[in-house]
């Protein structure tokens, strides 16, 4: 496993965490996993779970 993926995987599983917790908003948890801006942070997002953190967040 590169060292790549254990980021994703890590930042998926605390993306998932802070948002089921609804106590961040998503700017901040993108902030808080290292995304410059909440664009790439839903882009990366869709791209673990094929959701947007805002679908996601209705779920």
């Amino acid at each position: 496993m590169k060292y790549q993926e254990v980021a994703d995987a890590v930042r998926k599983s605390l993306a998932l965490h802070y948002i089921s917790s609804g106590n961040y908003p998503l700017k901040d948890i993108s902030y808080m996993l290292g995304y410059n801006e909440l664009s790439a942070f839903t882009r990366a997002f869709k791209r673990w779970t094929g959701n947007t953190p805002v679908s996601y967040q209705s779920l």
